[in-house]
């Protein structure tokens, strides 16, 4: 596998992993007002939008430095690996 290739490779790898802790957040979030909804018998949007844009808010809140950690680490390991990258 060449370096691009790989650089590559880890890049939508990084992606997914960091989409995932907003992504759980609102799936979770969704579910159990899906499932509040379907039991009270309301069918409101306000209240399956609201609760998700809080949860999806609340989650990129907690998981920020995390996300931002790793995309420091993955943005150096590339720009350290920019020289060889053409040599490929």
């Amino acid at each position: 596998m060449t370096a691009t290739a790989h650089a590559l490779r880890e890049a939508l790898l990084l992606v997914l992993v960091l989409a995932a802790p907003p992504l759980v957040a609102v799936v979770a979030v969704g579910v159990a007002s899906g499932v509040l909804q379907t039991v009270t018998q309301v069918r409101e949007r306000a209240l399956s939008a609201v609760p998700r844009i809080v949860a999806a808010l609340l989650a990129l809140a907690l998981a920020g430095p995390w996300i931002a950690a790793r995309l420091a680490a993955f943005l150096r390991a590339v720009l350290e690996a920019v020289p060889t990258l053409g040599r490929s």
